[in-house]
Order: C-alpha cells, then sequence, then structure tokens
C-alpha cells in the first residue's frame, strides 16, 4: 500500500507506529511494534501531541522513571524547547509547596487524549480489518484497574456501556507484557476498542461509524 492510512496522500510516504514509539521506552521487542504507512505531514502533525499524551499516561499512571520526571522538567526549564513547544507549558505546570520545592503538576487534556487515541483506533482498525475508518466520532472512557472513578468527566454513562456491552465478544489483538496491549470487537456495526497502558490505565473506545 502506496497511500497514508490517515489522510490518503500518496506523497511522502514513510513509516508510522500506531502506538507511540515512546510509550515503550526500555521495551526489548520495539522491532515487533505495529507500523503502517503515514504521510510525512500526518506523521508530524501526530508527533505534535503524543509526547505531551505520554507525559499524561505516566502522571495517570505515577512515575515510577526517574528519567521521565526529569526529561519533563529539563524541557519544562529551557526556554528555547518551551517556545517551541508551547503545549508543553498548557500542559504541566510548577507548583511550590511550603518546603519550597517544586512539583510538576498536570492535567488530563481531553483534545490531545482524543487526538492520539484516534490515531490509534484509525490505525489498528486498519490493521485488523484492513479497511480505512475515514469518516467516524467516538467518545472514550479512561480509568485506571483499581480506580473506577478516576475521571469524573466521562463523556458516556460507563454503568450502562458495561452492563450492556457482551464483554466475551474482544478479540485480543497484540500485547507488549508491560506497556500496552488491545481488545477489539465489531458486532453489528458497534465498534470496540480496549486499550491498556502499562498494564493499569484501560481507555475504552466506542466507536460510532
Amino acid at each position: 500500500m502506496n497511500k497514508c492510512i490517515y489522510c490518503g496522500s500518496g506523497k511522502n510516504i514513510t513509516k508510522e507506529h500506531i502506538v507511540p514509539k515512546s510509550i515503550f521506552s526500555g521495551y526489548k521487542g520495539k522491532k515487533g511494534l505495529i507500523t503502517l504507512p503515514s504521510c510525512y505531514d500526518c506523521n508530524s502533525l501526530f508527533s505534535k501531541d503524543e509526547e505531551s499524551f505520554v507525559h499524561q499516561l505516566h502522571f495517570v499512571k505515577g512515575i515510577e522513571k526517574k528519567e521521565i520526571l526529569e526529561k519533563i522538567q529539563r524541557r519544562f526549564l529551557n526556554p528555547k524547547l518551551t517556545r517551541k513547544n508551547k503545549e508543553l507549558k498548557e500542559t504541566f505546570s510548577y507548583d511550590e509547596n511550603n518546603e519550597g520545592d517544586l512539583r510538576l503538576l498536570t492535567s488530563i487534556d481531553d483534545k490531545i487524549f482524543k487526538n492520539c487515541i484516534s490515531k490509534i483506533v484509525k490505525g489498528l482498525y486498519f490493521y485488523n480489518f484492513n479497511k480505512d475508518l475515514t469518516f467516524f466520532d467516538f467518545e472514550f472512557i479512561l480509568q485506571r484497574k483499581n480506580n473506577l472513578d478516576l475521571d469524573k468527566r466521562q463523556l458516556i454513562s460507563k454503568e450502562l456501556f458495561i452492563d450492556k456491552f457482551d464483554w466475551s465478544s474482544l478479540i485480543l489483538g497484540e500485547k507488549y507484557d508491560g506497556y500496552f496491549e488491545y481488545y477489539y470487537s465489531n458486532i453489528d456495526g458497534v465498534i470496540v476498542y480496549k486499550l491498556i497502558f502499562y498494564e493499569d490505565i484501560e481507555i475504552y473506545c466506542i466507536i460510532f461509524n
């Protein structure tokens, strides 16, 4: 296939990782990650959001790797980098506690999350069904396995969805131990993807096609 799966362009085609490669920092099996054709413009556009997306996942999970926190802090405190990456300042902020220590704070950015999840789901759909998901809308639910009330701004009723959805219909797509796995279902035009990041962060995508 010699066209971009995201916009259909046939120019400047490169390989794009469906799931951001930075998700897999430290993973030894990177050569086995899923890639699909993407044009240079789409590739560049996605990369702007993906860094913030990955940083936010780490904050939801709880930063366990010191080098990740230090990388964010270096970028935040470097004026040249923050001018080039305005979204970094919009995503993160500093708070000084009573001891004078700086804490790095963040909040979940629905727009960035939706852009990145949309890109991932489009890629996975093509990978699974060999068809373009050219126009669709979807909603997502974000939660941690041990915390059902992580995000109270949920866009649809999780309780209604969980009660009515046939979870046995989900098929395992790919699993990269400790980093990412996904499950999917397409029954009677209802497409559901369950994405799991770092074994703990679950994102349910219900697609209205």
